[in-house]
């Protein structure tokens, strides 16, 4: 240990007697950490600037008309991007948008056309539903990340307009029905109807003990039964009042019936595409060429997502309305189809991945192409009866209780006749009492028919149901069921800045950097001297390294201290540092092991690791999107366990993991000690050698 001290010192003695070696050392501390501190600034919040990058917006939506009311859907989208900050929208005419975005002075164009509105409500005809669309021009060119930005942008705005058009025509729909008080008139005059039913039901049976017991009394049965006899005009009113506002509901439910057969029309053809779109990718798969074909697997896979989730947005709306436990079945199983083709989706996204292991994901699909024709045979085996029992019961009900008030007008008539033939008879005598008792009973029992009819309408499920739909305030019910879903976002291990983010992977590499920089410009080799004589290979080895150490460890601290002068978040500032200050020791030691064992090649060999290391540590891409080679490679490369113990003292610490990642962190110690005290006896022949040979081209060293 003395010898190594002595060759440390001497090291330490020759640097002070030359003020150029300070120099640069000074400068050697410092470099890598302008390297870090540069990359950590200039990526701090980069995406709180994405309103600086430029997209162009053309609207030519003419706008459409509904219940007499015009509706423009790009002149709502237009408004809602003038108040949006998450892009420079740029708003111009179709030619400069083109124009714009093919030379790159835009990012991206998006194209309202002029029948947009037109075509949203294409649903409330009974011609071929046309879908919107709208076009989206995007300069893949321009930049790398560009693109994936604007596209999460207009998949933003694409949402929006789906969510417009669910609460522009649900909000007219229900408006309208509010606007004519529908429901309102139906309630009341239902409510009304049934007491005056169950008056004249009173007065019938009070007609009766009448009779009963005044038998001699005939003027007084007279009028009494004149007195119902004026009653009657009275109902037969309300009826015909009833009778009207249940024709507009009747109209009303012939409405949702036609919007049935479309609605069921469009979930047919989400099914047969989604069908389509599996089928075809099962054939590419099966191809022999199978691995030229990974683009189009992806892109059917994709469509038929695009397809499922559409229809799983569908029956979600219709189930928050009409609960059926058909239809939730159906909604489970499309939830579970999506997270299967996602799951492939995001394995076929990387084409030279997905063609390795091509073989592996043929069954995969023809489950999912077996999925997704049983998605088609629930629907008609279960779903589709279903729907039309529930909307045939409505119309059946709503033409029940129309039948009824029809042929309570020629009930009421005969009532009528039959009370004049009642009072005629009873001035022929008191006898006919007993017979009027059993025709009064009569229309007592058709009475109660008609009040059990009405009560029934009333408290049926579907009736209640369709009465507090539209009973509701419509841009409450309209927004309900453009977006019925919330999330609530839980943040863990919260972190400040997209530059605190970064900070792992940027001084972690900084300090390999300075480390390699170090080991090139400072001499590897020991002079022979009085100090090194006597000692022995290894007190060399670590008389030379403690000031590699040393100074690996300023840089370290000094990378480390700039960081949180830059306020890069840090939950605990001292092990912050001192994970730098480690990781700069180990990683100098791999370094100076390479040098002495392989010479110029090593550190070469140290260049290449440190490549190899920003490709595929997981410093900025999840490790899960990277190649196969570069997943299993991760946990033996050392900026695996550096830059996890660092993101540690920054997001915040779990468990024991800190001490995990530091113990294997020292692990990578032990290759570089056999390197540079065992291996290098072997190789310091012909290390000398080839660096003679380098030194005679008078061009390498």
């Amino acid at each position: 240990m003395k010898k190594i001290i002595e060759i440390f010192l001497d090291d330490l003695n020759r640097i002070k007697k030359s003020k150029m070696a300070i120099v640069i050392l000074i400068g050697l501390l410092f470099i890598p950490g302008i390297y870090a501190w540069l990359n950590i600034d200039s990526n701090w919040n980069p995406y709180d600037n994405t309103g600086n990058i430029p997209v162009a917006v053309v609207n030519k939506d003419s706008g459409a008309t509904i219940f007499g009311e015009t509706i423009n859907i790009g002149n709502e989208l237009e408004s809602s991007l003038k108040s949006n900050t998450g892009m420079k929208w740029v708003f111009t005419d179709y030619k400069d948008a083109k124009n714009g975005t093919d030379k790159g002075k835009y990012y991206g164009a998006i194209v309202i056309p002029e029948n947009f509105s037109q075509s949203v409500l294409t649903i409330m005809d009974n011609n071929d539903i046309k879908k919107p669309e709208f076009d989206f021009y995007i300069n893949n060119k321009k930049n790398a990340i560009a693109p994936i930005i604007v596209n999460k942008a207009v998949g933003t705005i694409q949402t929006n307009l789906n969510q417009s058009f669910v609460n522009t025509i649900i909000c007219k729909i229900v408006e309208k029905t509010e606007n004519i008080d529908l429901i309102t008139k139906s309630v009341e005059t239902t409510n009304d109807l049934t007491n005056k039913l169950n008056d004249t039901k009173n007065k019938i049976e009070q007609l009766r003990a009448i009779i009963n017991t005044t038998s001699n009394v005939t003027d007084s049965t007279k009028n009494s039964l004149s007195s119902v006899k004026a009653i009657i005009p009275n109902i037969s009113n309300s009826i015909s009042e009833t009778a009207k506002g249940l024709e507009e509901m009747k109209k009303n439910a012939q409405t949702f019936d036609s919007a049935y057969e479309t609605m069921e029309n469009d979930l047919v053809s989400l099914l047969d595409q989604v069908n389509s779109n599996i089928n075809t990718s099962l054939t590419l798969i099966n191809n022999s060429n199978a691995s030229n074909n990974i683009d189009n697997i992806y892109n059917h896979l994709d469509i038929a997502s695009n397809n499922l989730k559409s229809l799983d947005s569908t029956l979600s709306a219709i189930n928050s309305i009409i609960k059926l436990n058909s239809i939730q079945e159906l909604d489970n199983k499309i939830k579970d189809a999506i997270s299967k083709i996602d799951t492939l989706k995001n394995i076929f996204s990387d084409a030279k991945k997905a063609s390795e292991n091509i073989s592996e994901y043929k069954s995969q699909i023809n489950t999912l192409h077996i999925d997704a024709g049983n998605l088609r045979t629930i629907f008609n085996s279960n779903v589709k009866k279903e729907l039309k029992r529930v909307f045939n019961e409505t119309s059946d009900t709503l033409n029940n209780i129309s039948s009824k008030f029809s042929n309570s007008d020629s009930l009421f008539n005969n009532i009528n006749t039959s009370l004049d033939n009642i009072i005629s008879a009873l001035e022929s005598g008191k006898e006919l009492n007993n017979n009027i008792d059993i025709v009064l009973k009569g229309y007592e029992d058709d009475l109660d028919k008609l009040i059990l009819i009405m009560s029934d309408v009333k408290h049926g499920e579907l009736y209640n149901s369709l009465v507090s739909l539209l009973s509701n305030k419509p841009t409450e019910v309209a927004d309900f069921i453009s977006s019925p879903i919330n999330t609530n976002k839980h943040d863990l291990y919260e972190i400040d800045s997209y530059g605190s983010k970064m900070t792992p992977f940027y001084s972690i590499l900084a300090c390999w950097v300075g480390c390699t920089i170090l080991t090139a410009l400072l001499k590897i080799t020991v002079k022979k001297s009085k100090v090194t004589e006597g000692a022995k290979d290894y007190e060399i080895f670590f008389g030379r390294y403690l000031l590699f150490a040393v100074l690996a460890m300023i840089q370290g601290l000094v990378i480390g201290i700039g960081d949180i002068i830059l306020k890069v978040q840090t939950i605990n500032p001292i092990l912050f540092l001192l994970t730098l200050m480690l990781s700069s020791v180990v990683f100098v030691l791999i370094i100076y092991s390479l040098a002495i064992a392989f010479g110029k090649i090593g550190q070469a060999l140290a260049i290449v690791i440190m490549v190899m290391q920003v490709a595929g540590s997981g410093g900025t891409f999840p490790i899960e999107l990277l190649p196969r080679a570069f997943q299993v490679l991760q946990p033996f490369m050392p900026f695996y366990p550096a830059m996890n113990a660092v993101r540690e003292t920054i997001g915040g610490f779990y468990k024991l993991d800190y001490l995990v990642y530091i113990l294997i962190l020292l692990c990578h110690i032990i290759i570089p000690l056999i390197l540079g005290l065992v291996v290098s006896k072997f190789t310091n022949k012909i290390k000398e050698k080839l660096e003679k040979e380098i030194e005679k081209t008078d061009i390498l060293g």
